[in-house]
């Protein structure tokens, strides 16, 4: 293929985009919080503060967002994966992005224009609720006006994740395999080399990070299918979730009662243990981690420090649970999905009489 874009041309593009990044970085910042929110999305450059800075964006919620658009326009794909690292971590909270991510999917990096597209999906509000019902073996997604649709049937997924282009990520736990289909339900990647996996999660990079439950260990694989990255827990009864953080570390819950925050070479550098029953483990954007404990019937909010900071108790074996951005709590139980306020009222049930293992709103 002759390529249209010559070198010099290319770099001239690139620095173009740059100084537009550097452009919208310079404009005056009116607050302290502004001028805090472009600190930090300086730091994200830095190996040795990135950490840091991203904790304290995140706390930061929309106040960060503009900061955190105005360096979707650098040209280095590796400054834009942590800006959008970040911003996904964020979810609807962080839909003042969308121009800038928009502009971002229009580049010709192809690795920029994958993240943008991620990151537009985990942004941008629907009001569209995917659910797996386990019991009848189908993965239907519920519109916000309650209208239903079937994604895919006579599947047992025990985890769906909505891709770009309508492609949907199914984790078969029973039959050994995470795949790929595309809008019309052809599978066009699939990944077996597994034993009763639970929990797959594409990751920014187009590689697939899946919680091998049966195989006591949770593995990253790339779009080939090689596996890249490893770790091999302790013995339990399975990994039922896991999640990639936006600082690169990895989150999860080691079933029956332990969960686990490990870096890239392996080391533990957050736990908490005797939580019983844990199931379901997702790090809010606030530092603190919501738990789904499917023996103690619970959901319960904990700080770093392990304190219970809220909960929901009496529910009928939880099997997953997403807190909303504004604040309510969905949660599937064994035949239920249901939304939860902040005060722990039930706001609506979605769904009755059926198991369910996982639901996600967008």
């Amino acid at each position: 293929m002759v390529d249209r874009f010559p070198t010099a041309v290319r770099s001239s593009a690139a620095v173009l985009l740059l100084a537009a990044a550097v452009a919208a970085q310079a404009r005056p910042a009116t607050t302290p919080v502004e001028r805090r929110a472009r600190s930090l999305t300086n730091q994200l450059e830095l190996a040795e503060r990135r950490d840091a800075a991203v904790d304290e964006l995140l706390g930061l919620g929309a106040d960060a967002v503009p900061a955190l658009a105005a360096r979707l326009g650098d040209p280095r794909p590796e400054v834009v994966q942590v800006v959008c690292q970040v911003l996904c971590a964020l979810g609807t909270t962080a839909q003042g992005a969308l121009p800038q991510l928009a502009t971002a999917a229009a580049s010709r990096d192809a690795a920029i224009v994958r993240m943008a597209r991620m990151t537009e999906l985990a942004v941008r509000p629907t009001g569209v609720t995917t659910i797996c019902e386990d019991t009848v073996h189908r993965v239907v997604q519920l519109e916000a006006d309650g209208k239903e649709r079937e994604l895919a049937k006579g599947v047992q997924a025990w985890d769906a994740e909505p891709l770009p282009g309508g492609h949907l990520l199914l984790t078969l736990y029973r039959q050994h395999k995470v795949v790929e289909l595309d809008a019309d339900g052809n599978e066009v990647w699939s990944f077996d080399e597994l034993k009763n996996p639970y929990d797959a999660d594409r990751l920014l990079d187009g590689n697939t990070l899946i919680s091998d439950g049966g195989g006591q260990r949770i593995i990253e694989v790339d779009p080939a299918g090689s596996v890249v990255w490893e770790f091999k827990h302790p013995p339990c009864n399975g990994c039922f979730d896991v999640d990639r953080l936006p600082n690169g570390n990895t989150l999860m819950a080691l079933y029956p009662d332990v969960v686990l925050e490990v870096d890239r070479t392996g080391e533990v550098v957050w736990q908490l243990k005797e939580q019983s029953g844990v199931i379901d483990a997702d790090r809010l954007p606030n530092g603190n981690t919501l738990l789904t404990l499917q023996q103690s019937g619970a959901v319960r909010e904990l700080n770093k420090k392990g304190e219970v900071v809220w909960e929901l108790n009496n529910l009928n074996h939880p099997n997953d649970a997403d807190r909303l951005p504004d604040g309510n709590t969905l949660v599937a139980t064994t035949d239920s999905v249901i939304e939860f306020k902040p005060d722990r009222r039930e706001l609506k049930v979605l769904k009755r009489g059926k198991r369910v293992t996982e639901v996600v709103r967008r």
